[in-house]
């Protein structure tokens, strides 16, 4: 048996959860980058540098404030600082 939500699950069980969460995480995701989009393009128009360094690490450091389990928080803020630098690659400001 395999763990998941704290009881005791089987594997087939723990894989339609993630399945569940990567659904939801990839609409998370695709409207994180419209509004990205819409960001980008504001500072465009407004003569503004689209990366924002500070605004990075204040986005990361209220991330891991969110983070119930203290071991994972350099990790989840690895995966996001990796989001916001994919971003930046993919609308071509970085």
């Amino acid at each position: 048996m395999v763990s998941c939500k704290g009881g005791r699950m089987d594997l087939a069980s723990c894989r339609i959860e993630i399945d569940k969460l990567d659904c939801e995480l990839a609409r998370l995701l695709e409207r994180r980058m419209a509004i990205v989009a819409d960001v980008a393009a504001y500072k465009n128009e407004h003569g503004l540098a689209v990366y924002d360094r500070e605004r990075e690490q204040h986005v990361l450091d209220k991330v891991a404030a969110r983070v119930e389990n203290v071991e994972m928080i350099p990790h989840i803020r690895k995966v996001y600082q990796c989001i916001i630098r994919f971003l930046l690659r993919f609308f071509h400001f970085g």
